[in-house]
């Protein structure tokens, strides 16, 4: 009888080691599992942020590189020249003397302005002025020199095209998914150039969004507002 007790309680103790020794190999496993299941959701959450980075990038370069993002906040200014001094408005001598309309008094104060012309008098319907040193180092720049003939294709007018200021991304704000592509909330502001500055151009940030497709070719921009 002892014997057998003896016996039953070894069965006993051999059955409670091979419970526990299964057990702390079910927590090891568990352990390893866990582990590598942590490595696993911190590789894809690390993939998933370079994607979104990666998906940031490419919006910003998309919409940066929009048409939208050449426009410029420019004015227009027409005139005619004195004899000595036509065609010869990209590098004007100092005694040219150009003759503007009096509906072109916005655009011709914003000149004078900026010291870059001299406005000499009044003849008749006409502003006479000249370009300033300073004027002169704005063309190819600040103000673009063009050409054109009048209505009746006789008189030569010149034609300046003042840019006071051009748009640039700041940065994006926000993504939305949408169902063909994503809305993107973005910052820009007026770069302005001396012009801009004396006609109170700002630099102050202001809001726009863009909608975005997918395309084979990759996201392309299907509109973008902004104020």
């Amino acid at each position: 009888m002892k014997r057998s007790v003896i016996t039953i309680s070894v069965v006993v103790l051999v059955a409670l080691g091979l419970v526990g020794l299964l057990m702390v190999r079910a927590r090891h496993h568990q352990h390893v599992a866990e582990a590598e299941a942590n490595v696993q959701a911190e590789a894809q959450s690390k993939a998933m942020e370079d994607s979104k980075a990666r998906n940031v990038e490419i919006a910003r370069t998309v919409i940066a590189k929009n048409r939208e993002f050449d426009v410029c906040n420019t004015q227009i200014i027409e005139f005619t020249a004195s004899g000595s001094c036509d065609g010869k408005v990209s590098e004007p001598p100092e005694d040219c003397k150009y003759y503007s309309p009096l509906r072109a008094l916005s655009p011709l104060r914003l000149l004078q302005s900026a010291n870059y012309i001299t406005v000499i008098t009044t003849e008749g319907m006409q502003s006479v002025w000249s370009p300033t040193s300073e004027g002169n180092d704005a063309i190819g720049n600040e103000i673009l020199p063009g050409v054109k003939k009048n209505s009746k294709g006789k008189e030569t007018l010149h034609q300046w095209t003042l840019i006071l200021g051009c748009r640039q991304l700041m940065g994006l704000e926000a993504t939305n998914l949408l169902v063909d592509g994503s809305k993107i909330d973005f910052s820009w502001r007026w770069k302005p150039t001396e012009l801009g500055i004396a006609a109170g151009l700002t630099d102050e940030g202001q809001r726009g969004s863009a909608y975005l497709k997918k395309t084979v070719d990759g996201m392309v921009v299907d509109r973008i507002d902004m104020p």
